[in-house]
This record gives structure tokens, sequence and C-alpha cells, in this order.
């Protein structure tokens, strides 16, 4: 995919960190485990389910790669805010970022960071790259259930900064392929 050898030449830490990987399966989840390490596509069940969770169903089993940014890609000596991952195929790119939340008024503070890291996460992006023509989404998926599809963001402000990317904001933790 021309979009891996762009990415991998732009970003030489890529190959190094081992950031990108394909997955192909009908339906899978991604994992933040927070401040330690990395997000991940889950491969254990034994996940608490008191974390927070990224859905991804898939039901063609097409190749979707999943990078990365976070920890991989971008470190916090970076002086920048970032997402936690990309996730991407031949028509979309999706940038998501993940917040496990206890309350409503803890929800609010974590999406508007959250807001913050995507929209700087795709502006980096945007300046080393050309997206190709493809659908760009951010996902806040704070404190809600991967079982819910996402809705675009109904706050005026973050839909304009968005736009502003090219790109639609959702809440949500679910990505349908």
């Amino acid at each position: 995919m021309k979009m891996d050898k762009t990415l991998r030449a732009i970003f030489t830490q890529i190959e190094d960190n081992h950031c990108l990987e394909t997955i192909s399966d009908s339906e899978f989840e991604i994992y933040d485990s927070g401040e330690e390490q990395r997000c991940f596509i889950l491969s254990d069940e034994s996940i608490s389910s008191g974390t927070q969770l990224f859905k991804v169903i898939n039901h063609n089993n097409q190749n979707i790669r999943f990078l990365a940014v976070d920890k991989c890609l971008f470190f916090d000596g970076d002086k920048f805010k970032r997402c936690d991952c990309l996730l991407y195929n031949e028509d979309y790119l999706c940038f998501v970022e993940l917040k496990k939340v206890d309350t409503t008024r803890n929800r609010n503070s974590a999406k508007k960071t959250a807001r913050a890291q995507l929209y700087s996460t795709i502006r980096i992006f945007k300046e080393k790259m050309d997206f190709e023509n493809r659908i760009v989404e951010a996902y806040l998926c704070v404190g809600y259930k991967p079982t819910n599809p996402a809705t675009l963001a109904s706050s005026q402000s973050a839909k304009v900064a968005f736009e502003d990317l090219k790109a639609r904001l959702y809440n949500g933790c679910q990505k349908r392929f």
C-alpha cells in the first residue's frame, strides 16, 4: 500500500519501534493501558471489563493498518499533543484517542483534552504528507462503550475546528470499515 511507504519514509521510527501492524480479523479491539505503554490490538480476552476499548468491525476481512502513535511513533519527550493510534485502509484514515473516565464531569474535561490531542496529531500528519483522497475521521473514545456506534460530534466549535482540517469528529468507540 502506497500509504505504508509514505509513512515509513516520513516516520523512520515506525520500523525500529514496530509501530505498524496489519490485521484482517472481522472484529478486533484496541486497548490503551494508559501511561505506561502504547495502545495495542487486543489478542487476550483477560483485559478487565472496566477498561476503555475501541472496537473495529471489519466484516469484509479487509486489511486494516494499525499504527501506534503515542509511545511508539512519538513519545512523552516530544513537546506536542498526540492521539493514541491511527487506523487506515484505502478509503479512510481514522485517528483515535482512548480515555477511561469514571464520571460525567470528568468526561467533559477528558473530551476537551482528547480533541486537542486528535487535532494536533492530524495537523502534524497533514503538514508532512498528502492524505491521498482518503476520508479523515477523528474518534473521541472517552467513556463510551464500544458496543455503541460512534456519532458525529455535536459541539459546533469542535466540528468547525476539525472541518478546517477536512476531518470528521466522532464521539464513540467503534469504527465499521
